[in-house]
């Protein structure tokens, strides 16, 4: 159904095009509320322009007191130079530099003296732990550690006096990167703090092999001196978004978004999704100019942000075009070249409790596009690159196009994990031009079809979903089947999962009647589509139950007499009773915290520190929140979603945000939580 379409797209798509704006956008320095991030998003809006493209910069307020939604503003910051210089003796030997390598400085670090700091380091390994300060005097010097940059500033700098932080993180992603697979890159770091009198002190950067010798120093009894000097400023200033449009017949809109954000290079994030966007407004645009595609039903439009904090501020101001948004897709590390970073392309599709057709249709084009060499007969045809569809987890800007609150199903095309992911290594030498060709191509596509949706094009989509759905489904009950450890358990979310998938197809399959004739989607149609994914999830379900059988040995009969609901416990039965109500749109961010008493910012960290094994149930929870749904109920959907259930934590985790303000609940049992 849109093979012409995408074919058009693929011809005109220059890989070696959208690769120089990749260059391009990599060259700057792209913090968030920054001079680079403003160099880069006029350059982004010029090119724009310079295609015939109507494009604008849009700013809003960087500064404390603003906010969208439950999203905070912060000031504008930038920073001139920093050093650290390891000091012996005589001997100086510079371990930071921040011209040479912006990675190397915690990123919105406080200014210091203009002519530096010097003092001696005190080593703490776990910065980010209370105890581990124990018996050490840390005022008027600076820890080594590490760990979580702003709970080691917090505790080194806000609570025992330090005047800075010296950090050699590097985040390990199994199986890709280990610590020391990277010996001398950087890892990005930042502070976020609201203004400058939020700001705890200044943080440096260390390689891991930095790290290991500063530890040997240690670790042989000498003393650690170094001078730190940094030449920063906070102050009221702008966040930018550019935005541009392909005009269509009517005032509805397809969105495609990136963001812009990130240090210097940070090639891969984002600046291969951002310069692939730029590179695919101009096909569109050309195509639709020229007359070999014809002029969209809607408008097509292209969002480049600065990561999260882009998307709340816009969608806030823009609320009234929310309503007339059909549509939507995020870039986000997208030019990988596979074979040296490591990861697939991935269509990851939108959270469950969002009905709506994206998922599927960039599934749909992913699959068609990754067909791309056939086998010697000429039989079936497959990949060249390494891709995958995910279900959702969450990390960009799709999480809040993606809420409930904003209703709009958006999927994200993305390569992970990456093995230079928030590095110095993050190069333009490990960006593939094929790949943000195949990216761009599979990105137009999807926006061309949505912007041009018909009877025709729904009804076939319709049928498109209801042949992927077994795929779905299926990998679903392997992946059970596969992983778990007690059969009654594995045999209960076997059921549960099938159940949840079926029934949130049909959701979504409901979500395309907008753009259906009346007599294309009667009623009987609608009772064939239920009837044909019971009698697949049936059969699907009893596979993955004879499969359970086979694994453990057991009987059919036994399996499923064992494996049937337990009773409900003490939490199970209180959280039928209750019902929250959200009390903010959009999801939950990092930010939302600044808008939140001490007190509150307190239990917030605390609930999730007490259930980090199940943290990621939380994201999921917000989203399902409508105001009818009870806690118990709440916690089915999470569980069917995404396989983890914790009743006592959703309830515990519920009465936080009530007391932060940012729920309510049935009064009757607010004295109970």
């Amino acid at each position: 159904m849109f093979q012409k379409e995408l074919e058009k797209i693929q011809h005109e798509f220059s890989g070696g095009s959208a690769f120089q704006h990749v260059s391009e956008i990599a060259r700057y320095h792209r913090i968030q509320a920054s001079p680079g991030f403003r160099e880069a998003a006029n350059y982004v809006c010029s090119t724009l322009n310079s295609f015939g493209i109507s494009a604008e910069v849009l700013s809003f307020p960087a500064r404390s007191g603003v906010n969208w939604w439950c999203e905070s503003s912060f000031s504008e910051w930038d920073c001139e130079d920093a050093e650290l210089v390891l000091i012996d003796g005589d001997k100086k030997m510079r371990l930071c530099s921040y011209r040479e390598n912006k990675l190397s400085l915690i990123q919105r670090s406080k200014p210091t003296h203009p002519d530096g700091i010097e003092t001696e380091v005190v080593y703490v390994e776990t910065g980010d732990e209370p105890n581990s300060y124990a018996g050490l005097d840390v005022k008027g010097k600076i820890v080594f550690s590490r760990g979580n940059p702003t709970s080691v500033a917090q505790l080194a700098v806000g609570k025992h006096g330090a005047l800075g932080i010296i950090l050699d993180n590097m985040t390990e992603i199994a199986p890709i990167r280990d610590r020391l697979d990277l010996p001398d890159a950087r890892q990005y770091t930042s502070f976020w703090p609201v203004s400058e009198k939020d700001a705890l002190g200044f943080g440096f950067v260390l390689s891991p092999r930095q790290g290991e010798m500063i530890r040997h120093r240690f670790s042989a009894g000498k003393e650690v001196k170094v001078c730190a000097r940094v030449d920063s400023r906070f102050y009221d200033g702008e966040i930018e978004v550019v935005s541009a449009c392909i005009p269509g017949a009517t005032s509805e809109e397809t969105v495609a978004m990136a963001h812009l954000c990130h240090p210097q290079p940070s090639a891969n994030d984002n600046a291969s999704g951002s310069g692939t966007l730029i590179e695919t407004a101009r096909v569109l645009n050309t195509l639709i100019r020229s007359g070999q595609l014809d002029k969209p039903l809607r408008t097509i439009r292209f969002l480049w942000v600065p990561e999260m904090t882009g998307s709340y501020a816009y969608l806030a101001s823009a609320e009234k075009r929310i309503e007339e948004v059909v549509s939507a897709i995020n870039l986000d590390m997208v030019g990988e070249n596979q074979d040296l970073c490591k990861g697939p392309l991935v269509v990851e599709k939108p959270p469950r409790s969002t009905p709506g057709f994206g998922g599927y249709l960039a599934e749909s084009i992913l699959r068609y596009v990754a067909k791309q060499s056939p086998n010697l007969a000429g039989t079936f045809s497959y990949a060249l690159f390494k891709w995958a569809v995910s279900p959702f987890s969450g990390g960009s800007d799709h999480c809040i196009w993606s809420d409930p609150s904003v209703g709009v199903a958006c999927p994200m095309l993305i390569q992970w994990p990456d093995k230079f992911y928030h590095t110095s290594e993050d190069t333009i030498d490990k960006v593939d031009p094929n790949m943000l060709k195949i990216v761009g191509t599979i990105t137009g596509t999807y926006l061309y079809f949505s912007a041009d949706m018909t009877s025709a094009e729904a009804s076939w989509l319709a049928k498109e979903m209801l042949s992927v759905f077994p795929i779905e489904i299926y990998d679903a009950v392997n992946c059970i089947v596969k992983t778990c450890d007690n059969p009654q358990k594995g045999a209960r979310l076997l059921s549960k999962r099938v159940e949840f998938l079926k029934s949130r197809c049909i959701e979504d399959l409901k979500s395309l009647t907008k753009f259906l004739e009346p007599e294309s989607m009667s009623e009987s149609s609608l009772e064939q589509t239920i009837a044909f994914l019971e009698s697949t999830s049936n059969h699907i379900r009893s596979a993955g139950l004879e499969s359970l059988c086979a694994k453990y040995g057991l009987s059919h009969k036994d399996l499923l007499c064992e494996a049937s609901l337990p009773s409900p416990d003490e939490w199970d039965l209180k959280a039928k009773a209750i019902v929250p109500k959200r009390l903010f749109r959009g999801p939950l961010s990092s930010r939302t915290k600044n808008l939140l008493t001490d007190e509150s910012r307190e239990n917030m960290s605390q609930i999730q520190t007490k259930w980090k094994n199940e943290s990621a149930m939380f994201q999921y929870f917000v989203y399902w929140i409508d105001g009818n749904r009870s806690i118990f109920e709440i916690a089915d959907l999470v569980e069917g979603e995404m396989g983890m259930r914790n009743t006592q934590a959703l309830i515990e985790y519920a009465e936080v945000l009530r007391k932060a303000g940012l729920i309510e609940t049935n009064p009757s049992v607010d004295s109970q939580m």
